[in-house]
């Protein structure tokens, strides 16, 4: 360190040191003022856009005079002419509701008291009777006899086609046990021959498969109807029909579950009208 500097330094320390703590030092600078350069916008002239709005055409527009009537005829009848029903034939529901409902009789059955199945000549029964009439085609029969050995079939049943009569077996509709339960104990033995080998009314009996038939067994509608539901209908409707012609009564629940289905999804099924049995009750 110079001589100058040391003295420099200790004049700076005496100064500090006779200014006290509460004193301080401040640095004042001179303001400078800038100056502020105005740059000058030059503006053009407004260009003034010239009115380019084009005339509104007015098109005239044709309008007819309407002409409204003081009132409006009605054009809808007051009743609507319901659909002829088919000749021949009532609601399924207004038959069942002419038949008798009864507690089944108990006791006393027997299958040989039927007669079934008959003889109808040349060798022909009630079975190959029924195989004949039912085939959709012609059916082929034995020529040693009235046997019948092919043909084809619609069971009704299940909605199949069979062409094998060893498949089929004659369904009565109206089960040879459910008529004698249902009033048949009391006929003659003529009537009950007539009943069981009733080759006229189609309705009676059925060729079917042997295993619906065999499904069906005795029972009537309140716990067995076709596993067709196509079928379903018809079959209750040829029930209600049987027991009607050949006077038969129903039990509560049998007639029951019958108007509820002619109620329900059979609603307005019609059946065919029927001849008096072969045989007069009595």
């Amino acid at each position: 360190m110079t001589e100058r500097a040391a003295a420099l330094l200790a004049c700076c320390s005496a100064a500090l040191l006779a200014c006290g703590p509460a004193q301080t030092s401040s640095l004042t600078m001179p303001a400078t003022t800038i100056p502020i350069t105005t740059i000058p916008i030059t503006t053009s002239p407004a260009t003034t856009i010239p009115d380019t709005t084009l005339p509104v055409t007015t098109i005239p527009i044709a309008t007819a005079p309407v002409t409204v009537p003081a009132t409006v005829p009605a054009t809808v009848p007051a009743t609507v002419p319901a659909t002829a029903a088919p000749a021949g034939t009532a609601l399924a529901l207004d038959v069942l509701g002419g038949i008798e409902q009864a507690k089944e009789h108990r006791g006393g059955y027997d299958r040989d008291l039927f007669g079934y199945p008959a003889s109808f000549g040349g060798g022909c029964d009630t079975r190959a009777m029924i195989l004949q009439r039912d085939s959709l085609s012609p059916a082929q029969i034995d020529a040693a006899g009235c046997t019948v050995v092919a043909g084809d079939w619609y069971s009704v049943y299940d909605g199949v086609t069979y062409d094998q009569p060893s498949e089929l077996e004659v369904d009565h509709v109206v089960a040879l046990k459910e008529a004698w339960d249902s009033g048949a104990w009391q006929w003659s033995i003529p009537r009950l021959e007539a009943f069981a080998n009733d080759i006229d009314d189609v309705r009676s009996l059925r060729a079917v498969s042997s295993h619906t038939n065999r499904s069906k067994s005795d029972k009537d509608p309140s716990n067995w109807l076709p596993p067709n539901a196509d079928d379903v209908c018809r079959y209750v409707g040829d029930w209600v029909a049987i027991k009607a012609r050949w006077h038969l009564s129903m039990d509560t629940s049998e007639y029951g579950r019958i108007r509820n289905v002619l109620r329900g999804p059979c609603a307005g099924w019609r059946v065919a009208s029927w001849d008096a049995p072969p045989v007069p009750l009595g």
